[in-house]
This record gives C-alpha cells, structure tokens and sequence, in this order.
C-alpha cells in the first residue's frame, strides 16, 4: 500500500478492504470503518488501570485491525496484549500502540473519503 511520505497515512484502500467492497459493498464498509473508528477513539487510554484491562483491549483490537487491514496497529497491539500479560512496564509499547490507533484513525477517515461517503461515523 503507498503511504504519503510525511503523514505516513494512505493513499489507497488495503487490500481487505477491496475484499471486503467486493464483498459487502462500500456502504456497509464505510459502516465498519464507522464502527472500528469508534472502538478505537475509546480503547487503549489512559484511565486503564490494570494489566488485564490493558491485555483485554489489545486483544481485541489485534484481530479487528487486522481484519480491516491495519497491520501496523495489529502489530502493535498484539505486543501490547503480550507486555500486558507478562505484567511488563506498558509506557514504551503503550505509546507505540496509541501512535499507530492515531494513524489508523487517520487512515480510517482518508478511506472514507476515498469511498465518497459523507456519512458521519455517530453510534
């Protein structure tokens, strides 16, 4: 996938997400998209306290970011989830897992735009 050489956003849908269009359409995938955009803007913050919560979360969002085609931020959660679990100091691996959500989101909203979907991502 060709990323901008700055933002590091990309330039083009992923490859799932093309499976995914070919399969469902881009109306119901602007609706994941919508829907992962939300998990992300309220996973992995600050107030988590414990290292289950930490695991937990990570957990989930390595397999939904990886379905969706966000790699980089399936990767670092899954690191993040493996720290967490051997009860490890999180700041390094935490911080290297919110920068990629903060790129995924990034993505997540370049993708809807190449989608032209206008649609707001509102539970």
């Amino acid at each position: 996938m060709n990323t901008h050489p700055v933002t590091g956003v990309a330039q083009e849908v992923s490859p799932e997400l093309n499976d995914l269009i070919k399969m469902l359409g881009s109306e119901r995938v602007v609706a994941l998209l919508c829907k992962f955009q939300l998990v992300l803007e309220n996973s992995l913050t600050c107030d988590l306290r414990s290292h289950a919560e930490i695991s937990m979360q990570a957990h989930k969002m390595v397999a939904q970011a990886g379905m969706l085609g966000f790699h980089s931020l399936s990767n670092a959660a899954r690191e993040l989830e493996g720290a967490a679990m051997k009860e490890l100091k999180l700041d390094e691996v935490h911080g290297i897992a919110i920068r990629e959500r903060q790129r995924a989101l990034a993505e997540i909203q370049q993708f809807r735009t190449l989608l032209s979907s206008s649609r707001s991502c509102v539970p």
